[in-house]
């Protein structure tokens, strides 16, 4: 059998994915986060998702079905480890996603190469961006891809929940809340700042971060000593040093004196996804009981 170049392949994947996926249906415009006016026939039925929070979503949404393809970055749940890979978030290897034949690629603007777009552009593939930096926009998120699924009725369900654990945190919040560190890496010492979505659920949660303003930056020691945190949260990702062996350095430390280090999942507080119900419940017990132990 004769080797088929490289564009050939392409261009013949292209051709395949073309052929009719699904039934007819109304069609379907929405505006995704970067103000990109996005067509589609109907409710997607072959779905690339390139954005981790958006496959836990769909399938928290009931359409796990629906999907037909992930990134490397996508292992929860654990039945996302089923659909094939077509690589990292912002390098997908190009044959892999057409032999997918999505109607409909999910990616993330602060995740995903600017080129990628522009190939699927080139390839007239739909592409759904979404960009949700609040609390609101993660509520935006869950009715958006409800919609593009055909899954409303379950997105607005989970919406109706997340409003509800929202409410029920910002009731809870000491008025007086302790002073945290919210470190996403140790070493180097990378913390949210304000501007981040932890920052928000922090502030909500009646927490006062003592990094405000920048969203991730990089402190070092005296910036830490001055700051002098009553309660430091990590949500550091595998593979980092554990947490008590790198801050136990500075006993003097307020948070360290009193053996307020919690360490929280990572994905609870970081993946803008279902799951930050559960981030929004813990957040919010750690620091009610910080609160209540302050000086």
């Amino acid at each position: 059998m004769p080797c088929l170049s490289r564009p050939f392949l392409l261009w013949w994947l292209l051709a395949l994915w073309w052929l009719p996926a699904a039934v007819a249906a109304a069609p379907l415009t929405l505006v995704d986060d970067l103000g990109r006016r996005v067509e589609l026939a109907g409710p997607a039925c072959r779905i690339l998702s390139l954005v981790p929070s958006v496959t836990e979503t769909l399938f928290a949404l009931g359409a796990g079905g629906q999907l037909v393809g992930r990134t490397d970055f996508c292992t929860y749940p654990p039945a996302a480890l089923q659909l094939p890979s077509v690589g990292a978030y912002d390098n997908p290897n190009l044959e892999a996603v057409l032999l997918r034949r999505p109607d409909l690629v999910i990616l993330s603007a602060d995740m995903s190469n600017p080129a990628a777009l522009a190939r699927f552009e080139a390839l007239r593939l739909p592409v759904y961006i979404v960009y949700p930096r609040s609390l609101d926009g993660v509520a935006r998120q869950f009715e958006q891809l409800g919609r593009l699924c055909g899954r409303e009725a379950a997105a607005a369900e989970l919406g109706r929940r997340f409003a509800a654990v929202r409410q029920q945190v910002a009731r809870q919040a000491p008025a007086q809340g302790p002073r945290v560190l919210l470190c996403v890496m140790v070493e180097p010492l990378i913390v949210a700042g304000d501007e981040t979505l932890m920052g928000e659920m922090l502030r909500l949660c009646g927490g006062r971060n003592v990094a405000p303003g920048q969203r991730f930056p990089q402190w070092n020691v005296e910036t830490l000593l001055q700051a002098d945190p009553q309660l430091i949260l990590v949500s550091a990702h595998p593979g980092q040093p554990r947490p008590e062996t790198f801050f136990e350095r500075w006993p003097l430390l307020q948070a360290v004196r009193q053996g307020r280090l919690v360490q929280l999942e990572a994905d609870w507080l970081q993946r803008p996804g279902p799951r930050l119900i559960e981030g929004l419940q813990a957040l919010a017990a750690v620091v009610r009981q910080a609160a209540q132990v302050q000086p």
